[in-house]
């Protein structure tokens, strides 16, 4: 497996799930079953939703998301594309990035390459 380059690119453009919307994620992360593992504080408050168009200009693989995607860019990168959270006090859900999740690669993603 190749290391991750730490480009962003994966957080720069993020394509949830048409039915995973901003108030949905809220609901579930008041369910005490499912807040564990939602982090609703984190994708309503870092998460700013962008146009599809803009998700595809970052990463042109966003283009074969379903009809209805969701797409967010985090509002926690730096200048330099870079997540400034990290070991125990990174959110649930963006822990598993790049290694898990529904990630949609940016085509240059060398990351991706070595693991597919």
């Amino acid at each position: 497996m190749t290391k991750c380059k730490q480009c962003g690119k994966c957080c720069e453009a993020i394509g949830l799930h048409p039915q995973l919307t901003k108030s949905h994620v809220r609901r579930c992360a008041r369910d005490p079953e499912l807040a564990p593992f939602i982090d609703g504080d984190v994708v309503c408050e870092w998460w700013k939703r962008i146009s599809r168009d803009k998700a595809i200009s970052v990463n042109s693989n966003m283009a074969h998301r379903p009809k209805g995607t969701n797409f967010y860019t985090c509002l926690m990168l730096d200048i330099n594309n870079r997540c400034p959270v990290h070991g125990k006090d990174k959110p649930h859900v963006c822990a598993g990035y790049p290694n898990k999740g529904d990630l949609t690669a940016h085509p240059d993603c060398a990351h991706r390459k070595a693991t597919t």
